[in-house]
């Protein structure tokens, strides 16, 4: 329950967001970067409390999972100390969304696209090779 309203709250905040209550552009993202940043910290904060919501424990809702995933990835795209931070998270969660995709909780497509196009694409603009390297053993036999 706790993750579906996670994820509820984070697509609900996306629909509410109005331009006319901010004073620029800069400012609505920056909410939207903060609330990600809560709602990701909360999200790996669940799993490692009670294992990634697979279909053994959310059933068919494990589909909700794929948006606040992708906005989650955007987290990775700053070039400061930030990006370690989510970095770190990332590479601390891969190992439970690569075993999703594998027993079907996540569509292999998405999955590739997370991986390949968000994450690995954010490393390698900003010449984390390090972390490329890292996110690429990740890769699956599709």
């Amino acid at each position: 329950m706790e993750i579906c309203a996670l994820f509820k709250a984070n697509i609900d905040f996306r629909h509410v967001l109005n331009y006319d209550w901010f004073k620029d552009s800069s400012s609505r993202t920056e909410s939207i970067i903060l609330i990600d940043s809560f709602h990701f910290t909360e999200f790996c904060n669940q799993v490692e409390q009670y294992g990634f919501p697979d279909r053994k424990k959310v059933g068919l809702n494990t589909f909700q999972l794929q948006a606040p995933l992708k906005h989650f990835s955007g987290l990775l795209f700053f070039k400061n100390e930030r990006a370690d931070f989510f970095i770190k998270k990332w590479k601390w969660l891969m190992p439970y969304i690569k075993d999703a995709a594998l027993n079907g909780s996540i569509p292999y497509g998405f999955y590739r696209y997370l991986l390949d196009q968000e994450i690995i694409a954010a490393l390698q603009e900003y010449g984390r090779d390090e972390d490329v390297a890292f996110f690429s053993k990740f890769h699956l036999n599709y």
